[in-house]
């Protein structure tokens, strides 16, 4: 089966990405994995891993996603959020991320198809596969949320993939 990891390193590689931030590092492993494929690589938890502290290939906040964003930004192309997994924190990173993607570029969320039955640990995803409704019923256009999203069941807890909407 094909993790998440995995994935999200290959739309790295494919993408080549100048800027890439990565909300909730855990491990720093899909960072480690992302990392040689992008110009500008930002990690981003509130507990920074020692193996991504120290190394000057890429930067990291050890913060929460709130003060993150309350700094100035380079604008991204390609964004993982993986951090808080609550609905309103996970709602506000996309929000968040939104306002710093770059058009074209893409925004990759965890947990939003956590599989019900099939995965045991699907109280870890919380509630943040409800943003995926959401989204695609566009209940979050009044926060000024137009994207485009597509759900893949990439590891247990699933992937999004999510664009913002080509403006005419």
């Amino acid at each position: 089966m094909l993790t998440h990891h995995q994935f999200i390193q290959f739309i790295g590689a494919v993408l080549r990405p100048k800027v890439y931030f990565e909300l909730g590092v855990d491990e720093g492993e899909n960072f480690k994995l992302i990392e040689p494929y992008v110009g500008t690589a930002i990690a981003v938890d509130t507990e920074i891993p020692e193996c991504l502290k120290g190394d000057e290939t890429w930067k990291s906040y050890e913060m929460t996603t709130d003060e993150f964003f309350d700094h100035e930004l380079p604008k991204a192309d390609l964004i993982f959020i993986d951090a808080d997994h609550s609905y309103e924190s996970a709602k506000k990173d996309l929000i968040n991320s939104l306002r710093c993607l770059n058009y074209g570029g893409i925004i990759i969320m965890h947990d939003t198809d956590p599989g019900g039955e099939k995965f045991e640990r699907a109280e870890l995803c919380n509630d943040v596969h409800k943003i995926v409704g959401d989204l695609e019923e566009g209940t979050l256009k009044h926060e000024g949320v137009d994207v485009n999203i597509l759900t893949l069941p990439i590891g247990l807890p699933g992937l999004s993939l999510i664009t913002k909407k080509n403006s005419s």
